[in-house]
């Protein structure tokens, strides 16, 4: 199952997918546009591309992904199985960079293969530069925990609220112990 979502944190909405089977090589992408002036290619909007390449994904797994608030970095969360695949980004903004004997319709691309995102954890993936001009320029990949519906349990507030409680506990205790609570006579 695919399907468009709205969502706090990104360019309006995040794609939700959720395989249902199997699948170790099939390919996810967003585009994104935005104001301004490619030159190169005599667009008034710049175009970014954020795909996953060579998914790997079990009939649990269920991710979403979605460009970030601002368009910088391209997000990944994972909410059922792991999920593995080759990240590549890229942007019309590369055209102006480069060399004018190169056909305009070449648009380099950043790459990091084999991202692995757990399940309730998320991958922030921003290239070095939009405007790349290597043909396989780095990707710099951050792995947190995820944000998202499915992000996992909220252990910490858990703990938080065993501590209360045991400290309570023990507090009571205490004045028992003392005759605190003894009526008076």
């Amino acid at each position: 199952m695919f399907g468009f979502e709205p969502w706090i944190g990104s360019i309006g909405y995040r794609l939700r997918v959720q395989p249902g089977e199997a699948d170790d090589n099939f390919t996810v992408m967003i585009a994104v546009a935005f104001e301004g002036l490619v030159e190169a290619l005599g667009r008034e909007s710049i175009d970014r591309e954020c795909i996953m390449e060579d998914v790997e994904a079990t009939e649990e797994s269920d991710f979403s992904m979605f460009m970030e608030e601002g368009g910088d970095s391209f997000v990944v969360e994972s909410y059922g199985d792991d999920i593995q695949f080759d990240a590549v980004t890229r942007s019309t903004e590369s055209a102006d960079y480069l060399d004018p004997d190169v056909d305009p319709g070449y648009i380099p691309a950043s790459v990091e293969e084999d991202v692995t995102v757990e399940q309730g954890r998320r991958a922030e993936i921003t290239p070095e530069t939009w405007a790349s001009t290597e043909e396989k320029a780095k990707l710099h990949t951050l792995n947190k925990r995820a944000k998202g519906e499915g992000g996992g349990f909220p252990l910490i507030p858990v703990i938080i609220g065993v501590v209360i409680v045991a400290a309570i506990g023990v507090t009571a205790t205490i004045l028992i112990k003392k005759g605190f609570f003894k009526k008076a006579a």
